[in-house]
């Protein structure tokens, strides 16, 4: 077989593999975790999760409409998690700069191993169906994040 047929083939491949289990997804929340030690000073009633074996603190939750814009977010404060609403969150200057959170949202899933969050494609740590979440890393390893979606 030629090269050039040879590539053609794989090229066609790639595509189809990409297009058949592509799904967009609504998402309804997101998390961001920190891994979390004990000798880490906390707020009260903070939100932890031990996931693979590794402690985590929940940082945030954001909150989004079907369009995938922010309605809601959840902050860890000194005094537990403070809400602020999208009103709020427009009118405070470098609010998702400074909170690490997002005006909007869109979600892909690939296939069962990959998800691309805005324009981020990340590999999925784990795929929950049954309560429709996904959690997934980023760059930095002590970071954990879940999606939930419709």
């Amino acid at each position: 077989m030629s090269l050039a047929k040879s590539a053609l083939i794989f090229v066609l491949g790639v595509g189809v593999f990409l297009s058949t289990d592509q799904k967009r997804l609504i998402v309804v929340d997101r998390e961001i975790y920190y891994k979390y030690d004990d000798l880490t000073v906390i707020s009260n009633d903070p939100v932890i999760i031990v996931f693979n074996g590794t402690k985590y603190l929940m940082y945030s939750k954001e909150l989004f409409d079907q369009n995938g814009e922010i309605n809601q977010a959840l902050i860890i404060g000194d005094v537990g998690y403070t809400t602020y609403s999208k009103h709020l969150i427009l009118e405070i200057k470098d609010f998702f700069k400074v909170n690490n959170c997002s005006h909007f949202i869109t979600a892909i899933m690939i296939n069962n191993r990959f998800i691309k969050v805005n324009s981020t494609t990340v590999p999925i740590k784990k795929l929950d169906r049954i309560r429709h979440q996904i959690f997934y890393g980023g760059k930095d390893k002590d970071v954990l994040y879940s999606i939930t979606y419709k």
